[in-house]
């Protein structure tokens, strides 16, 4: 998404924060680059880009996810090259966006922040999903090793499982996953016991590739499972 798209909350309930068509429509990043062709084709000896523009050319920029350089923009001013009459209503018209300055880059700054905000709010969201799908997976597994009476010791899920506990105990969302974690976790920690405390009358069981044991039981199976992806060939 990207920082033109629309401000959910925010543009409709501040006044020092820019709706999205206001963002569209900032004229900095033109106004600079006119203003850089004023200093190389009108004003040579006259630094007509202020510091003051670049900085409020910048926070365009990263309000519309853009390129800082202002391709589009550079390519408009350029005509001030071969048209030297064009010069003066340039330098009006970066005078007049000049103006606006002290009142925009607060409220650039301040749209700045809520869109970054935002998109750390969507980031930590997508986050929380994430590891959801991951722990569903873990416990997915857990289950099939449990029920199948196959060693756990040996394929990460001693330490994963917990950390999944602890992950999910923070996400309410997940709270059906979390009971049944919880569930889990005192019979693998039994089940590895157990494990550890056999001779290996079958020495490989222990070291069988997990992934191999899923496959074979994904093989075996005659309906979808998301754990397996696909159902039985």
């Amino acid at each position: 998404m990207t920082a033109a798209i629309a401000l959910t909350i925010t543009e409709a309930q501040a006044e020092d924060i820019l709706t999205r068509d206001e963002i569209a429509k900032l004229p900095f990043m033109t106004a600079l680059a006119y203003a850089e062709a004023i200093d190389a084709y009108c004003l040579r000896d006259w630094h007509y880009a202020s510091t003051d523009l670049a900085a409020a050319a910048i926070t365009q920029a990263d309000l519309q996810d853009k390129s800082r350089s202002g391709v589009e923009q550079t390519r408009e001013a350029s005509r001030l090259k071969a048209d030297k009459s064009a010069c003066e209503p340039a330098k009006a018209f970066v005078d007049r966006v000049t103006a606006t300055i002290l009142e925009m880059q607060p409220k650039m700054d301040a749209t700045l922040i809520a869109l970054k905000k935002e998109r750390a709010q969507r980031d930590a969201a997508q986050a929380r999903v994430a590891r959801v799908a991951q722990c569903g997976h873990v416990v997915a597994v857990v289950k099939i090793f449990l029920a199948a009476r196959w060693s756990l010791a040996n394929g990460g899920y001693e330490e994963e499982l917990p950390r999944c506990i602890a992950d999910l105990a923070a996400m309410p969302e997940a709270g059906a996953l979390l009971a049944e974690a919880k569930t889990l976790l005192p019979q693998m920690t039994e089940r590895n016991r157990v494990q550890l405390g056999k001779d290996r009358a079958v020495p490989e069981q222990s070291e069988a590739d997990p992934k191999a044991i899923i496959a074979d039981w994904c093989a075996k199976q005659t309906e979808k499972t998301a754990l397996c992806g696909e159902g039985a060939k």
